[in-house]
């Protein structure tokens, strides 16, 4: 996954992309999803993901911190709690 985040203030806006192989090979599938209610305090940020899958759908709720070039936090489901980490990509 990658992770497009832009601050304004409090405001935190952006997207997500997935990418997910095919069975037995072939062409990547790339997914792109924006974010929603993205809030920054301090180092502190959240954001939700609403997610679908054909008839079905759910929110993931992303909490969690930066320091420096990285950060790390829990994503909220329907289906439990799960840490997750990220590190900053430098752009060229």
């Amino acid at each position: 996954m990658e992770l497009t985040l832009t601050q304004d203030g409090s405001a935190l806006t952006g997207s997500m992309e997935m990418r997910r192989g095919r069975p037995g090979g072939g062409q990547a599938r790339t997914r792109t999803i924006e974010i929603k209610d993205g809030q920054v305090d301090g180092a502190d940020f959240s954001f939700v993901l609403e997610m679908s899958f054909g008839q079905r759908s759910f929110r993931q709720t992303f909490k969690g911190t930066v320091d420096g070039d990285t950060m790390k936090g829990t994503i909220e489901t329907p289906r439990g709690s799960n840490p997750f980490t990220g590190k900053r990509q430098k752009t060229k």
